[in-house]
């Protein structure tokens, strides 16, 4: 069990550092080739931060263990709300404008109910829902471009592409990352993409089989380790965002990170693994998984309908709610 717990955490890591380093290559790719920071801060907050969901998800549905993409899914979005949003909001007061509520929001809790029904009535995503999701992430990402054209939006998304590079150079030394890329072609810029992919797809795989070898070894189902390990290691680019815009006292770019991310976790990450395997939705998943994620959703619409946000009072009944989800994990599921 300790060699498997190993694994798990080595492979987490794995998937983490290379996702960093492909987003990271994209990005400077899409500056070289003189795409709009516009583009690049939208495809590294809203699409490059779910890659580690994508991936582990894939990675276990290819498996056969579509529980585990759904678990994952499930216990991202729960996280982004409790721990992404949480722990900023104790240092940060963390408000927004009523139209990021009214837009990404509310699309984040309708798409969350959207979720249960499903889970209620059908029991299962299958390969048409998984089109229709993966259509419905398409409109999404479109509609965000068409926003970002508006004439009163481009300071905006300038500052969600800052907000990204600042999130990108997290632990490297200051600009130091940054200027040494300024030296490599585009030909290295490729390999180092094309390498992180491989590093991402690897490790993705020694995740899935190391989190069903735990559960085994553990006697929980692999949907508890893959709510809680799993969904908070694949969360953590989201916080890296999150503090990088808690920094810069950008709130919608907070709060549109962790609204962005979750309504990419149900379209893309379920879309596309519901592609590779009918994702079954468990009665416990429906009963009990579920609900929680809407009781976040709601809970989180709730605050930022209020004038003073997200402060540091909300932010600790959000971890404190975090907190009973976790131990509701390791205590109650089977």
């Amino acid at each position: 069990m300790t060699v498997t717990a190993f694994i798990l955490i080595a492979s987490l890591v794995g998937l983490l550092v290379a996702a960093d380093i492909f987003v990271d290559a994209v990005a400077e790719l899409a500056r070289r080739l003189d795409v709009s920071p516009i583009v690049v801060g939208l495809t590294v907050v809203a699409v490059g931060t779910s890659l580690p969901e994508v991936a582990a998800s894939a990675a276990a549905s290819l498996r056969g263990h579509p529980e585990i993409a759904l678990g994952n899914v499930i216990g991202s979005n729960i996280a982004n709300v409790g721990l992404i949003l949480g722990l900023p909001a104790l240092f940060v007061p963390i408000t927004c404008h009523k139209s990021v509520v009214q837009r990404e929001g509310f699309l984040m809790v309708f798409l969350s109910i959207g979720l249960f029904l499903i889970g209620l009535l059908h029991g299962v995503l299958d390969v048409g829902l998984g089109i229709v999701f993966l259509l419905g992430f398409g409109a999404f990402i479109v509609w965000s471009f068409k926003r970002s054209q508006e004439p009163d939006s481009e300071e905006h998304w300038e500052e969600i592409a800052e907000v990204a590079d600042d999130a990108l150079r997290l632990g490297s030394e200051g600009d130091g990352a940054s200027s040494g890329d300024a030296d490599v072609s585009i030909r290295v810029l490729s390999f180092r993409m094309l390498c992180a992919l491989a590093v991402v797809l690897v490790s993705s795989e020694y995740l899935v089989h190391a989190t069903v070898d735990l559960a085994r070894s553990a006697g929980v189902s692999e949907n508890v380790i893959a709510i809680s390990l799993i969904a908070i290691g694949t969360s953590l680019p989201e916080l890296s965002v999150s503090f990088a815009a808690a920094r810069r006292r950008q709130g919608d770019i907070l709060i549109g990170n962790v609204l962005g991310s979750n309504i990419s976790n149900i379209l893309l990450v379920l879309g596309v693994s519901s592609l590779i395997s009918p994702v079954g939705m468990a009665q416990n998943s429906v009963a009990l998984d579920l609900p929680l994620m809407l009781i976040f959703a709601f809970v989180l619409i709730l605050f930022l309908s209020q004038p003073k946000g997200v402060n540091r009072a909300k932010g600790l009944v959000l971890l404190a709610l975090y907190g009973i989800v976790l131990w509701r994990c390791v205590a109650i599921s089977p």
